[in-house]
């Protein structure tokens, strides 16, 4: 079994916090004492975007289920503020993505929740090992290539894979056919009744439709593409038209596009880095449309809000929500990431009549409603994953001459792995020693020339000085 060193296992909550305290890392909240309760919720970051608030939304659940989720992350971000508001304990762990510091948890959580491909190496380390597994995969189909070559070739039983959404589970089994995965689709609250002020958008929005593309800005989120559908637009429909860009940016490029229009034509543009979750409500409640012109967006949290919301929806068809939306005639999909169709689709939401647009907002956030509860993600959870998780049967179970077999290759490609890994940290930190050195002997060079020149400067004074005695 791919199980950590015993000697190296964590035996106490407080060895773990102390190590990670030693790594940079800090304890926000009290760690929960019931052992036999208590959750491991591991997020590669605490911003604002999807999988973080899908994750999020698990930890809700679990807790209105009565178990006691702790949540790391490898750094702090604007999520950290929501969870440390609602008494979520919160380790900040900077290398809870190395293969260590989880690995050695297992024996302080009931079982370990790991969110997205980012733990790609530590689902791998712990395949196999004493305790449950759940990972939850949300990734676009562009991120494997970053993965693949690290996550397991065979699963053990201990390790029960979902993806977030059917378009999600058709990335991961393109990459990783033999896998055996579920869908958990997430949970998203109805906050419609939350909104309790206005959200500051540009007052020369005033009197127009407002569409908005809420989303980190990078190629794969399509800004460029809804910038382009613009240029497409009869000036007439542009003067009845507002465009809001909300986003941390990923790319630069596309960020330099969404930042130069906004401020070259901010009479029909508007960027916002980051709507802080607890004005989501009063930002949703001022706009009138959402547009998702993902390249590739598996489940765009963004597009299920502003359906329950009430709000027209325009939506790529490479999106998780598209067959949905066409579905239930709950809002437009447009085909080949077109800027032309996406103008098409902006100009047949400004021609609906008040009865047409009510009607198919209405569909929208019933249909999302159904699909997207709290209270459906609270059954699936406490009817289906955790008795998986918590009935493990794999324990008890002996293992065939083709099980063992498994495991010893799999067990023997992880440690190749990770023997390849750190060579290559240690090969990195070589090369940056080497770069050290050298810049080093460059400063020294430097100051023994200028070192020098001081020198010729005072014989040169002083044979000044002689020749005026």
């Amino acid at each position: 079994m791919n199980v950590p060193n015993a000697t190296l296992i964590f035996e106490t909550p407080a060895a773990l916090i102390d190590t990670c305290a030693e790594r940079g890392g800090v304890l926000y909240g009290q760690f929960p004492g019931e052992e036999d309760r208590r959750i491991l919720l591991a997020s590669h970051e605490l911003g604002l975007d999807g999988a973080p608030i899908a994750l999020l939304s698990m930890a809700r659940s679990l807790r209105r289920l009565g178990w006691q989720p702790v949540l790391i992350s490898p750094a702090a971000g604007p999520l950290l503020d929501t969870l440390k508001n609602e008494s979520f304990p919160v380790l900040i762990c900077p290398s809870v993505l190395e293969n260590d510091v989880l690995p050695r948890s297992i024996g302080l959580f009931r079982f370990i929740v790991l969110n997205t491909l980012a733990f790609a190496q530590i689902a791998a380390v712990l395949n196999g090992s004493s305790r449950s597994i759940l990972w939850w995969i949300h990734e676009a189909d562009e991120v494997y290539q970053k993965y693949t070559h690290i996550m397991p070739d065979h699963l053990f039983s201990n390790l029960m894979v979902y993806t977030g959404s059917p378009q999600s589970r058709e990335h991961l089994l393109r990459h990783c056919p033999n896998y055996f995965a579920g869908v958990l689709t997430y949970g998203i609250p109805d906050i419609t009744e939350k909104v309790a002020e206005s959200f500051p958008i540009s007052p020369k929005a005033e009197g127009k439709h407002i569409f908005a593309l809420i989303g980190a800005v990078e190629r794969r989120k399509g800004q460029d593409v809804l910038l382009d559908a613009v240029r497409h637009l009869p000036e007439d429909v542009v003067h009845q038209c507002f465009f809001v860009f909300a986003g941390p940016v990923f790319q630069t490029d596309i960020g330099e596009q969404v930042r130069m229009a906004a401020s070259d034509q901010a009479d029909r543009f508007q960027y916002i880095p980051q709507i802080p979750l607890e004005m989501k409500p009063a930002f949703f409640a001022g706009i009138d449309c959402v547009i998702c012109a993902s390249r590739d967006d598996p489940e765009p949290i963004t597009v299920v809000e502003g359906c329950i919301f009430s709000k027209a929806v325009i939506c790529s068809e490479h999106t998780g929500m598209s067959s949905l939306l066409e579905q239930d005639s709950a809002g437009y999909v447009y085909g080949g990431d077109d800027p032309a169709e996406l103008a098409h689709c902006i100009v047949r939401v400004l021609g609906q009549s008040t009865e047409e647009a009510g009607a198919m907002q209405e569909r929208a956030r019933s249909s999302c409603l159904s699909h997207f509860s709290l209270s459906k993600f609270d059954e699936r959870l406490e009817t289906e994953i955790l008795p998986e998780l918590l009935t493990p049967d794999w324990l008890s179970e002996k293992p065939d001459a083709q099980s063992l077999l498994l495991r010893l290759l799999e067990n023997s490609r992880q440690k190749r792995l990770q023997l390849e890994m750190q060579q290559k940290q240690e090969l990195e930190k070589m090369i940056e020693l080497e770069q050290s050195i050298s810049e080093k002997q460059v400063r020294i060079t430097q100051l023994e020339g200028q070192n020098q020149a001081l020198i010729e400067a005072v014989k040169t004074c002083q044979a000044h000085i002689h020749s005026l005695d």
